[in-house]
């Protein structure tokens, strides 16, 4: 093969002879993280990079891995299983790798990831033996089974979300953490059913499939609706902070900060009553920070809470959402466990002025819907209403 698609955690950082911004470009952020970290001594669990260009050579041989690249990931699953002394789909000492995309620029939560690969029915008996925690191997098979269908396959998850509450409502429990390793064994009986009802086959028991498979996932998901309205809303925000700062509402405001007082004082009020008759002209409009949809403000970047953003009475904004610092808390999840998790909270002002209530509800109702599913802001509209400026 002349070009190397893949390399070890441990060889990563030298390859690159120090260079981190090509390390970085070929390993993507994580790969290159693992490679550093690794390269420090730090205690990095052994394994390898598929680099960018591997993805790229993808999409360029139609969403296929080609043969070449496929015998180089075996090859180095070989040396992965050399290094732990584990072996992928083995009954005695499983070996059990994650697949974590990590792009060459920084996309959390956008691109797609497959943990606990190797399980099948034989490596899960060999996973219980070695632990000697039957619960927790059939736990992260289950676990397997429903990320697998859902990631790779498009399976949702909510069918086998279905399947646990049934279970726990049967033995009159309310968190996942009080099924016991028979419940989770039964759940995986239950879970690959409704994989081969959906897949119309059985669920892949071969490791080196769902390797494969796993691999075309996470390349797929750099071109999933998700990724890419994120990439789009990146893009936008960077021409905004770093594109032309002599903008038309800059050009504007200071032309009139040239004018004497008692001008700009009669010129302010010419605005103020053409803005009430709806007479201003299109350009000073398209100039104006007044007149639009919404605003939105980032008290994060100050480090502070969100605010309630006043009112004005010029112009037709109608709604000011203000957003506010990161913050942590710890919180019980769904296994009655505490785990840390990060918000952003945010404040809305809305002005009945310009809309009646109902409409922001309704707003704020497609707002909720667009956050939980961003690809659907790919959609085109089935009809555009033009704005009544």
């Amino acid at each position: 093969m002349s070009k190397k698609y893949l390399y070890y955690f441990s060889e990563g950082s030298q390859a690159f002879g120090g260079d981190k911004t090509a390390m970085r470009n070929i390993l993507g952020g994580k790969g290159s993280g693992l490679a550093e970290m690794t390269a420090a001594g730090m205690p990095v669990p052994q394994g390898f990079t598929i680099t960018t260009e591997a993805c790229t050579q993808y999409y360029a041989d139609g969403r296929q891995i080609n043969a070449e690249i496929q015998a180089d990931i075996f090859a180095h699953v070989k040396g992965l299983e050399d290094l732990t002394g584990k072996k992928l789909g083995d009954v005695e000492n499983p070996l059990l790798v994650s697949v974590r995309s990590g792009a060459r620029q920084s996309m959390p939560g956008m691109m797609d990831t497959i943990l606990n690969l190797g399980l099948n029915d034989a490596s899960v008996e060999g996973l219980a033996k070695k632990t000697g925690n039957p619960r927790f191997a059939y736990d992260s098979y289950r676990r397997f089974v429903q990320m697998f269908a859902d990631v790779v396959m498009g399976v949702s998850k909510s069918l086998f979300e279905e399947e646990i509450d049934k279970m726990k409502a049967a033995k009159g429990v309310t968190n996942d953490v009080d099924l016991d390793a028979d419940d989770l064994k039964q759940l995986v009986v239950i879970f690959k059913k409704i994989y081969e009802d959906n897949e119309h086959k059985p669920f892949p028991q071969d490791p080196n499939e769902q390797l494969i498979e796993a691999v075309k996932a996470v390349f797929r998901s750099w071109d999933n609706p998700r990724a890419n309205v994120y990439r789009k809303m990146n893009e936008k925000i960077d021409e905004i902070k770093y594109g032309d700062q002599d903008n038309n509402t800059e050009q504007v405001a200071g032309a009139l900060l040239k004018l004497p007082r008692f001008l700009l004082r009669f010129a302010i009020g010419c605005l103020r009553v053409m803005d009430y008759f709806g007479i201003i002209p299109q350009k000073l409009l398209d100039a104006s920070p007044f007149h639009g949809s919404m605003i939105i403000t980032d008290m994060g970047s100050l480090g502070i809470p969100p605010i309630y953003h006043h009112l004005y009475n010029f112009g037709n904004l109608p709604m000011f959402i203000a957003f506010g610092a990161k913050r942590k808390a710890v919180e019980l999840d769904r296994e009655g466990k505490p785990v840390e998790r990060k918000y952003i909270d945010f404040m809305a002002v809305m002005d009945e002025r310009v809309c009646d209530g109902y409409y922001y509800a309704s707003s704020f109702k497609y707002m909720k819907m667009f956050m939980h599913n961003p690809a659907l802001l790919e959609v085109p509209p089935e009809k555009v209403v033009e704005d009544l400026f």
